[in-house]
């Protein structure tokens, strides 16, 4: 990748519309991956779709506005998200985000994640769909999914407040969706 973009400054990935990064953490150190992943965030002008490590889309530095669905790919269990998932630095690389996901690592159930939660609806205008926890394993019960349900509402976010259709769901475990 570094040879062909080095010899080829005219690398262009036009037609590239969804990309997965998955790297093999031995293969490659975390600069590589930065690396890789901020030169194709550049070089594809039509980009919708991206699924990466948060702890590498973190450090890169050129935005791309056409990404609007977006997961990321997180390492462990998360008690206080606000802490390690930035969401304005998030909103500088993608900022024309209308779905956002989250999976690999957990995000716990309690009173940082409402405030995560409005943080996120907030920020992107465009968010029509927010999944945390995809994956969904850690199983929770009922009470504390209503006791989240009923906090997020409570918060009293414009965007909830005038959203006609929003749906907050449980489908699987700990997985949470919201729709706006």
């Amino acid at each position: 990748m570094n040879e062909t973009i080095s010899l080829r400054s005219d690398l262009w990935f036009s037609r590239l519309r969804s990309v997965t990064f998955t790297f093999e953490p031995v293969s490659t150190t975390q600069s590589q991956r930065v690396y890789i992943i901020d030169k194709i965030l550049h070089i594809s002008p039509r980009l919708s779709h991206l699924v990466v490590p948060w702890n590498d889309l973190r450090y890169c530095s050129r935005p791309n506005t056409n990404v609007k669905h977006v997961q990321l790919e997180l390492d462990y269990h998360y008690n206080n998200p606000n802490k390690h998932i930035h969401i304005r630095r998030l909103f500088k690389l993608l900022p024309r985000i209308s779905c956002f996901e989250t999976s690999g690592g957990n995000i716990a159930f309690n009173e940082n994640l409402v405030e995560f939660v409005l943080k996120i609806i907030n920020t992107f205008d465009q968010l029509v769909e927010l999944t945390l926890n995809k994956e969904a394993y850690i199983p929770v019960e009922p009470e504390i999914q209503l006791a989240v349900q009923q906090a997020i509402f409570a918060a009293s976010s414009e965007r909830l407040l005038t959203s006609d259709t929003c749906q907050i769901i449980f489908p699987k475990r700990n997985r949470l969706r919201i729709w706006l």
